[in-house]
Formats: structure tokens, C-alpha cells, sequence
């Protein structure tokens, strides 16, 4: 009789503990894609730099979690095997890695500014640099010419399901050469 007293309290502690929990957060996501001005990499020109630059002007609470993937491929020489270096400079530990054909990586801009509410006088915004070098053994004379392209993704939490997007991300996106 102990015994199944016993187990009676604890399936009642479990069922008042799933009761009072707070409930699954839902969200809703948003995203944009970009395409960047292409990157030529010449042995009189071996890098590039680019600032990427978002102003959010609505959705001000999901630049928190917002992520920006930036990925391409090398277009010109299709046939080149040398390799090529893309660093992320968002604030972070700097990540780079070597790719010869295409690459992917991740950043999580930091922003800075009244992301609480939408102040014209103190914006939103948040950016991170890209490098594009010729790895430093590469001889070739020809220009390696780099597509690639940002993606931002964003989620803003709620309390009410379901989770729904992607939808439209209303933040701009701006890609400026720094070389």
C-alpha cells in the first residue's frame, strides 16, 4: 500500500510541475537575402574588403538572435584549384577558413544603438567585415573572381503558437568595398 502511495504523489508532483511550466516559446522568423558586389582578387590586388552593414528599423527585438550567413564560389577561373581565404570580422573571435571552389560561414552581427525602439537619432544597426585574401603560395596570373551573397535570419519570440515564416526580414542590407 506504501509503495502505490508513493506513486501517487510523485505522478501528482510531475502533472502540477507540467502545469505550472511556462509553455513552449513559439516564434516567428524572417528572413532577406543580398547579393554582394562581386570580390577580384589580382597579384597586384590580393585582397578585398567589404563592411556589411544592417539598419533595423522594425522588428527591434530580434536583433538579438539575428544571423547573417554569407556564402559564394569562386566563378572565375573555373578550372583553378589555388585557394582562396574568407575571414568574418563581426565583433567576435575573427573565424576564417580556406576554400578553393565555394565556402559558407556564419556571422552574428553585434548592434549597436537604440534597438529598443525606432530612434533616428540613435539607430539600430549592426555590421561585420568580410576579407577575401589569395592564399600566399598562389602565382597565377589570372584574377580569381568571387560571387557571393548574404543571407540575414532573424526570430522574434512570442507567447502564443504557432511558430510561423519565414516572412519578409524589413531590415536594409548594405554592402560597402572598404578596399
Amino acid at each position: 500500500m506504501k509503495g502505490w502511495l508513493i506513486r501517487a504523489l510523485l505522478i501528482v508532483a510531475a502533472l502540477a510541475l507540467i502545469a505550472t511550466s511556462n509553455p513552449a516559446p513559439y516564434s516567428d522568423s524572417y528572413e532577406t537575402s543580398v547579393a554582394a558586389p562581386h570580390a577580384i582578387l589580382t597579384l597586384a590586388a590580393p585582397s578585398a574588403r567589404f563592411e556589411v552593414r544592417i539598419h533595423a528599423e522594425d522588428l527591434l527585438p530580434a536583433t538579438g538572435g539575428a544571423l547573417a550567413q554569407v556564402r559564394g564560389s569562386v566563378v572565375e577561373p573555373a578550372a583553378d584549384s589555388s585557394f582562396v581565404r574568407v575571414t568574418l570580422d563581426d565583433g567576435w573571435p575573427t573565424s576564417s577558413m580556406e576554400f578553393v571552389s565555394s565556402f559558407s560561414k556564419a556571422a552574428q552581427p553585434v548592434f549597436t544603438g537604440d534597438c529598443r525602439e525606432h530612434d533616428p537619432s540613435s539607430p539600430c544597426e549592426g555590421s561585420f567585415v568580410v576579407t577575401f585574401e589569395r592564399s600566399s603560395g598562389a602565382e597565377r596570373s589570372a584574377p580569381s573572381e568571387i560571387e557571393w551573397s548574404i543571407d540575414v535570419r532573424a526570430r522574434l519570440s512570442k507567447d502564443d503558437g504557432p511558430d510561423r515564416g519565414p516572412f519578409p526580414l524589413p531590415w536594409l542590407v548594405e554592402v560597402t568595398p572598404l578596399d
